[in-house]
């Protein structure tokens, strides 16, 4: 069996989708963090309209969990992003590589006129493709055939 030597088969297509799906998981994430922020404001404003002295340890106590919240949260975040980037970067593969064969494929094809039979991968999507794309180009070989004993 073949070692991977490039993670990227189709890196346009691949890193544009890995690149919105960071940007996606990212914006949840900050939009999470704008809302703890406020939440936490809320809660310190609170305190202070209930005449808490401000160097009560409440709101030292209070900084320092909300700092804990942060950090998990960024790790949080560091962690699904990369889970994320790797599961995409899996399925991608699973699209990218029969497109990338079946281009090449045409390619030989429409320089050299040879016709070889499409084989994907098991694990790939998309392996009807190679089917129809080999059932087509034999039907063409026939007719060309045909075609040149009418001649």
């Amino acid at each position: 069996m073949k070692k991977r030597k490039n993670f990227l088969i189709y890196p346009k297509f691949q890193l544009s989708l890995m690149a919105g799906n960071t940007l996606i998981i990212s914006a949840a994430f900050l939009i999470i963090l704008l809302f703890a922020n406020q939440t936490h404001g809320e809660i310190l404003q609170s305190a202070i309209d209930a005449k808490v002295s401000i160097k009560h340890p409440f709101f030292k106590f209070s900084n320092f969990q909300f700092n804990e919240y942060k950090n998990s949260l960024y790790l949080g975040m560091s962690l699904v992003l990369v889970i994320s980037n790797i599961i995409t970067l899996a399925i991608t593969h699973k699209i990218a590589g029969p497109l990338v064969r079946l281009r090449n494929e045409l390619n030989t094809v429409s320089q050299t006129g040879k016709i070889a039979t499409l084989k994907f991968r098991k694990k790939d999507l998309f392996i009807d493709i190679a089917d129809k794309y080999n059932a087509a180009m034999s039907k063409v070989s026939r007719k060309d055939r045909s075609d040149d004993n009418a001649a």
